[in-house]
């Protein structure tokens, strides 16, 4: 599995329900600090995952000690649609580790088919309205495929924007959305910039519908 084959999820109740996930499995996780000491691995399985403190707490697979170093950071990789992200340890003993819930995470795409990447600087664009109401805005097209859709939007509308919110689409330049209606199917962020974590931009992926299966959904 290659990062081409990963998105980013920002969707805080979707993270949660990915760590649930975990948990109630009760896999093996693998966890490290530095990226040039992957060999350095601990394995750990989920315990708890607590929104409203916003932690995760961990233990050690299998009884197994921790044998972590004083690095604030920890990576966080699971097999489960290839999970994988970046956090900061809250807390941490031999048997005991508390790390904070992610941002976002790095998980494998749930759709099966083909889709075209038209990269993070695509020159694809396309006008968006929201459920029919308000001013048509005009937003990058980051992928496409014969049912789906990647849009890069500006922060405002990420926010206002729910799953399962209905978007019509026009667009010139791809005719494959021209006179389309899809649905938000999942909401990301991500960071352009390695070297600046913290400057984010905001990614929707979107269902397209025939109109016989608009129908049909509603």
């Amino acid at each position: 599995m290659s990062s081409k084959d990963l998105i980013d999820l920002g969707d805080r109740d979707l993270i949660k329900t990915i760590l649930e996930n975990l948990k109630s499995s009760n896999v093996r996780v693998r966890l490290w600090q530095k990226l040039t000491s992957m060999h350095r691995v601990n394995f750990a399985s989920i315990d708890s995952v607590d929104l409203v403190e916003n932690k995760v707490h961990l233990r050690p697979f299998r009884g197994k000690k921790f044998h972590l170093t004083p690095c604030p950071y920890i990576y966080f990789h699971s097999n489960y649609r290839t999970t994988l992200f970046k956090t900061t340890i809250k807390e941490r003993d031999a048997f005991h580790l508390e790390i904070k819930v992610p941002q976002f995470v790095k998980i494998q795409e749930g759709r099966n088919e083909e889709r075209k990447p038209l990269g993070k600087n695509s020159a694809y664009s396309a006008k968006i309205k929201l459920d029919g109401r308000g001013e048509e805005l005009t937003v990058q097209v980051m992928d496409l495929s014969e049912k789906g859709a990647a849009l890069g939007v500006p922060r405002i509308f990420y926010e206002v924007c729910e799953l399962g919110s209905f978007i019509t689409l026009n667009s010139k330049n791809v005719p494959h959305l021209e006179g389309r209606i899809a649905i938000v199917r999942n909401k990301a962020t991500y960071a352009p910039d390695p070297m600046r974590p913290n400057l984010l931009k905001f990614r929707l992926g979107l269902e397209i519908f025939e109109e016989k299966d608009l129908e049909d959904y509603i």
